[in-house]
């Protein structure tokens, strides 16, 4: 994802890193959990099905 971005896969660690810290997560299923509305699952949205674009 990063490489798909041009952007260092340290620089998209760090900002996951600061985001888990203000919203007082410590995962990334902890983060899909907050941003995936409850009726839907994360594993049925577009991109985790590679559905996006």
């Amino acid at each position: 994802m990063a490489t798909a971005l041009t952007i260092s896969v340290k620089t998209v660690e760090a900002t996951l890193t600061r985001v888990y810290r203000k919203l007082g997560l410590h995962s990334r299923v902890q983060l899909a959990h907050t941003v995936t509305p409850a009726h839907e699952s994360p594993a049925r949205t577009p991109r985790a099905t590679g559905q996006v674009g």
